[in-house]
């Protein structure tokens, strides 16, 4: 898992606060997702202003797609739920304070 947190988040004492937040609503959550995954989350600039049960709701959302479409594609489905291989594919999720970019391979 990595995480990215740019300038444009705000200055340093802004964007070290959004690493802590981030670092440890994902570390806790980590565990759930399988260690064929790589998770890349990039904080946005509206994390700076969001409360911290902002951001862990959006974690959460993000760590509960992330573990239904791993099952799938344990289950030999693709992330459309057609049967396949599906081999890891990068896929972009959105939400206001996080970007996520996961890879999985089955």
């Amino acid at each position: 898992m990595g995480l990215a947190v740019s300038k444009n988040v705000g200055k340093a004492v802004t964007r070290n606060k959004v690493k802590r937040r981030f670092r440890q609503l994902a570390g806790s959550k980590e565990d759930l997702l399988p260690s064929s995954c790589d998770l890349i989350m990039r904080a946005k600039p509206s994390a700076a202003g969001a409360t911290y049960q902002q951001l862990e709701e959006q974690v959460d959302r993000l760590f509960r797609d992330l573990m239904r479409k791993s099952e799938k594609t344990a289950a030999g489905l693709d992330a459309q739920g057609q049967p396949g291989l599906h081999l890891a594919r990068f896929k972009r999720q959105s939400v206001q304070g996080v970007e996520a970019r996961e890879g999985c391979q089955a």
